[in-house]
């Protein structure tokens, strides 16, 4: 449900973390990757650090998706 005016919800929405609308698997994922990315001595979060995030979550969406298509 949204409440307020529409600048109201602009306002709010350009003042919110870009992470918040994010769901708790996504940001534990995101996490995790960073972690991987810092393991691998990576200066950056690449799509095979995130990959490694999703697939380490086995109750995930992300997770259930791949392992779906047979990753």
């Amino acid at each position: 449900m949204l409440i307020g005016s529409p600048s109201l919800r602009l306002t709010l929405l350009r003042t919110m973390h870009p992470f918040d609308r994010f769901t708790p698997n996504a940001k534990l994922s995101l996490q995790i990757a960073e972690q991987e990315a810092k393991n691998m001595k990576s200066s950056y979060i690449g799509t095979e650090h995130l990959l490694l995030g999703l697939l380490s979550i086995p109750k995930s969406l992300g997770f259930s998706l791949f392992t779906g298509a047979g990753v």
